[in-house]
């Protein structure tokens, strides 16, 4: 065997995947980095609907809003992560409720917490009431919306929760910069 042709092949491979991790830390972690800084301008929007994807186990408010004469949709308010944490009761007696950390919308916490207590016997889930979320942003009620003014459609609800740097931005580019030494590495090799 070829190292030559090996070498331009794996070098070439290893250096598209090299792009494909520094697209990702842009995309995921600068943009997010940068969105509350650009995000100056505050209108109301209203919620229409909850999200059919769960976020952190949640489903969010979709919130409608109007920037610049267009309609634009935005999901939030988000949270940092979402923790469930389920109690089953032994005796058929056992009410189902649910509770969660959520108490108004001027204090939303960093983390949602909700709490379920079901009973063991038969299936109690359909019991849970809404959660706080669905109460606190009830559908057609108001909500405070930031948005870009440059790209109005890059917004958030209420407040900014930026996704934890490491995972989002600088765990891709490290791997995108030490992927592409690699390919660089390869193709040198294969041409000595």
């Amino acid at each position: 065997m070829d190292w030559g042709f090996w070498g331009i092949f794996w070098g070439c491979y290893i250096l598209a995947f090299a792009i494909a991790m520094l697209i990702v830390a842009y995309a995921l972690g600068w943009r997010s980095m940068c969105k509350e800084r650009l995000c100056t301008a505050h209108t109301t929007g209203t919620v229409v609907r909850y999200s059919n994807v769960r976020y952190n186990g949640v489903r969010l408010p979709v919130v409608q809003y109007t920037a610049d004469g267009q309609t634009y949709h935005t999901v939030g308010p988000r949270f940092k992560a979402g923790v469930v944490v389920y109690t089953t009761t032994p005796w058929a007696g056992g009410e189902a409720a649910q509770t969660s950390n959520l108490t108004t919308r001027e204090d939303l916490p960093d983390v949602l917490v909700r709490k379920q207590r079901r009973s063991s016997f038969g299936n109690s889930r359909a019991e849970l009431s809404k959660t706080s979320l669905h109460e606190l942003y009830p559908v057609g009620s108001q909500a405070n919306v930031c948005y870009d003014p440059d790209k109005p459609k890059r917004a958030y609800v209420e407040r900014y929760v930026a996704p934890p740097a490491i995972f989002s931005f600088w765990i891709p580019f490290i791997g995108g910069i030490l992927a592409a030494v690699g390919g660089i590495i390869c193709l040198v090799s294969a041409f000595i």
